[in-house]
């Protein structure tokens, strides 16, 4: 009967314990402030006040087709800061992306743990996009495809935001 009793216990329990471990996606009215994640050579960064304007979230295709880059000190000059989910990759896919992304001469950050990559909200084959105001508060978050897309509403709203 205790043994059944436990059983019963940790059936109930167990899934809501993991629950309530998750954390929350982001949403208009979060702060961005003490988000931390590795760059792409291993440096730890805290992303603190003012370090930028827009959060650019891209989760690789799974065929590990590269996108193109921009010129180096354009994300520094439009305050985006670029962040690669890698947490799903394989492991050899994970090994050919770190390359790459080593290779890069700006800055981006390195998502490879799923419980921090589930906090950004995707949709399926397009960068996620999170405009911050002046105190780091998410104001609004747009998805848009590679290319001509993202690039439209990277300097619409760069250039109205300020």
């Amino acid at each position: 009967m205790q043994r059944s009793l436990f059983i019963c216990a940790a059936v109930v329990l167990f899934p809501s314990i993991s629950f309530a471990a998750r954390a929350d996606v982001y949403k208009a009215g979060d702060s961005f402030i003490g988000f931390s994640a590795p760059d792409q050579h291993g440096a730890d960064f805290t992303f603190k006040a003012g370090d930028a304007k827009v959060i650019l979230f891209d989760t690789p295709a799974a065929d590990g087709t590269p996108q193109q880059s921009p010129e180096p000190d354009w994300f520094a000059k439009n305050h985006v800061l670029p962040l690669v989910n890698i947490s799903a990759l394989s492991f050899v896919k994970r090994n050919v992306a770190q390359t790459r992304m080593a290779a890069k001469t700006y800055r981006l950050l390195v998502v490879d743990n799923k419980s921090i990559a589930e906090r950004f909200p995707v949709q399926q084959g397009k960068f996620t996009v999170l405009f911050l105001n002046e105190r780091d508060v998410i104001t609004d978050i747009r998805f848009a495809a590679p290319g001509q897309e993202l690039r439209e509403l990277l300097i619409n709203k760069t250039a109205t935001s300020g």
